[in-house]
């Protein structure tokens, strides 16, 4: 393999790494605003089973967090995924109207401003961890 390969490579790989790294920092910013807000002004009216999927749902964000830190080859794939469930569920749990034990619909409810940006925060969050680790796919391993 010529220097120049290898350079290339490790380019690619760097960018992968960067990538994954990016969209770590997008879930963890948007989860955990909407995390805190659930937390500090939410917690009696959450449904048990909603905080017991937003639960999983921070064990799925560390078991991606060390697949990324070992460099493991389907690391960015598992952020896709990780992404897209959180956000699919963040969408079903909030904005759906009520359809079950993990609903919690904010539409015409009594929610605040602070409760709506924690959700367009976690929203944009989990695009971005889509978006990072779709692109890290492609990076040079």
């Amino acid at each position: 393999m010529s220097a120049q390969t290898n350079e290339s490579a490790a380019a690619g790989g760097e960018r992968r790494k960067r990538l994954l790294f990016i969209g770590i920092l997008g879930y963890l910013f948007g989860y955990g605003a909407h995390s805190v807000e659930h937390c500090v002004s939410l917690m009696n009216v959450t449904p048990v089973p909603t905080i017991i999927a937003g639960s999983l749902a921070w064990v799925l964000f560390v078991l991606v967090v060390v697949a990324v830190r070992r460099g493991h080859r389907l690391a960015a794939q598992a952020e896709v995924f990780l992404g897209a469930v959180t956000l699919a569920g963040l969408l079903a749990v909030h904005l759906l109207p009520d359809w079950g034990p993990f609903s919690m619909p904010w539409v015409n409810s009594s929610t605040t401003i602070v409760m709506w940006l924690s959700l367009v925060a976690a929203a944009i969050g989990f695009v971005v961890t889509i978006i990072a680790g779709w692109q890290a796919r492609t990076a040079v391993r």
